[in-house]
């Protein structure tokens, strides 16, 4: 008998251990992120959260922050009360930042509060300002995760072309965080 039990749990240990655990891949955007984790909505009504390790491969992710797109790859591992999911990769965002980026993005203007003020980035690298005098934006381009604006300048009687440079802290569809050099935040929206 205790043969048989031995030779029993040995074939069910192989069977275990011969078995993959189960991947999954959520895509969706960040909602909170801390150090060992992150909760992500998949979609409207589904928010999953995701577990990081010291062995998540983080090489094409610059960290998450709130509003940011992204996909991870999680090993699943079932519980009593449901299922762990333990990053394995992440990607954010999940698209190249030239997929989100194009497009029109505003933010309200603080001078009058009724208004919005912003940018265009067309995909053939053109740039166009929205409901700003004194910057006027001609161009724009990627350097890793920092976008560089390239802009006219209008002070009194004088017109100087400068680079803006943004660290892209956050991208989705929707939503587009920036950080300027001197560590501010701008939230803009997609108009």
């Amino acid at each position: 008998m205790k043969r048989f039990l031995l030779i029993l749990l040995s074939v069910t240990l192989a069977a275990c251990a011969a078995k993959k655990p189960e991947v999954r891949t959520v895509r969706g955007i960040v909602l909170d992120a801390y150090a060992e984790s992150a909760m992500i909505q998949e979609n409207d009504t589904t928010e999953v959260w995701i577990v990081l390790s010291d062995a998540t491969d983080l090489s094409e992710c610059d960290g998450l922050v709130a509003g940011q797109s992204v996909a991870a790859e999680c090993k699943v591992t079932p519980t009593n009360t449901g299922e762990v999911l333990t990053a394995i990769k992440i990607i954010a965002p999940d698209m190249p930042y030239e997929h989100y980026l194009t497009g029109s993005w505003v933010e309200p203007n603080p001078v009058a509060p009724d208004q919005v003020q912003g940018f265009t980035l067309e995909s053939d690298g053109s740039a166009h300002s929205i409901n700003t005098d004194e910057v006027v934006y001609k161009s724009w381009l990627l350097r890793g995760n920092r976008l560089v604006l390239v802009a006219e300048s209008v002070n009194e009687d004088e017109t100087f072309e400068q680079q803006i440079v943004y660290v892209i802290r956050g991208v989705s569809n929707r939503k587009l965080t920036l950080e300027s050099e001197d560590g501010q935040i701008a939230i803009y929206s997609r108009q």
